[in-house]
């Protein structure tokens, strides 16, 4: 008892800790969750482009020796028009000495026609804004602020007021969206649905969501089922997702959905009482 704290909470924190502690919502946030038959990780083919050139970057900065010039930093941007990709943007960092043509050539070739194929009608942007030699935390320092679009579905769903860094397994936030997505996918893989997007409401001190919606094809509504279906208290997402089980650390790459091996995404059992 007389140990002082590492941590001090704030003063509104010491009045809700009561409520906290007997499971309530200890923030506000607004989840979305989406699944799609488009692609086998249920995810818009955009998305999975992005992802898979993100991995395939990695891959030759550790494996490749025509590419080890490439450095840990970097970004990628894929839109489509339509079932085709239209454009894609991609940020590497790399060595000091590379020369430009090389980056641009070993982008094209070992990068980008391996995961997108013919780029024939593809307006590509590598680097665009000259070298990227200065990254990673020499460059940038403390909590990143990301927002949740690099996380989940890179904005191409509604997405609420919240942000997955740095949160611990019980804000609602990073509860609340991964239940969201894993209701969504239950939906699609249950045959509801072609593509199905969960919209789940939390206000601090309360133990339940304030607003549960999910909405089919055509805007079918499927919130009642979805109430009947699944439990949304944050303590009972926790569980069932093992949230509190060191998972973390891989997530900061190639985003927090559509990932066989994350607990939220095994949508085998889909009612609340399993």
């Amino acid at each position: 008892d007389d140990v002082e704290p590492f941590v001090h909470l704030g003063a509104h924190e010491r009045e809700w800790s009561p409520l906290v502690g007997k499971g309530a919502a200890s923030d506000q946030a607004v989840c979305y969750g989406y699944a799609t038959k488009a692609t086998r990780e249920m995810l818009p083919p955009s998305l999975v482009y992005a992802n898979a050139l993100a991995r395939k970057i990695d891959e030759a900065r550790q494996h490749d020796v025509h590419m080890k010039w490439l450095r840990p930093d970097g970004r990628v941007l894929v839109a489509m028009n339509g079932r085709e990709v239209s454009h894609v943007s991609i940020f590497a960092q790399h060595d000091a000495q590379v020369k430009v043509q090389e980056i641009h050539g070993g982008i094209l070739e070992r990068i980008i026609r391996p995961v997108i194929g013919s780029v024939e009608k593809v307006k590509l942007f590598v680097n665009p804004a000259g070298p990227f030699t200065q990254g990673g935390l020499g460059c940038a320092t403390g909590q990143s602020g990301r927002r949740v679009g690099a996380d989940l579905y890179g904005g191409l769903v509604p997405q609420g007021n919240i942000s997955l860094c740095g949160k611990d397994p019980r804000h609602p936030a990073r509860a609340g969206s991964y239940l969201a997505r894993f209701i969504a996918k239950s939906l699609v893989q249950q045959g509801k649905a072609s593509q199905a997007l969960v919209k789940i409401v939390y206000t601090v001190g309360r133990v339940d969501p304030i607003i549960v919606e999910a909405t089919g094809d055509n805007g079918e509504d499927l919130s009642e089922y979805v109430k009947e279906q699944f439990q949304f208290s944050i303590e009972s997402i926790v569980e069932r997702f093992g949230l509190s089980k060191p998972l973390y650390r891989g997530l900061s790459s190639y985003g927090q959905v559509g990932r066989p091996e994350l607990p939220w995404e095994n949508v085998q059992k889909t009612n609340s009482s399993d």
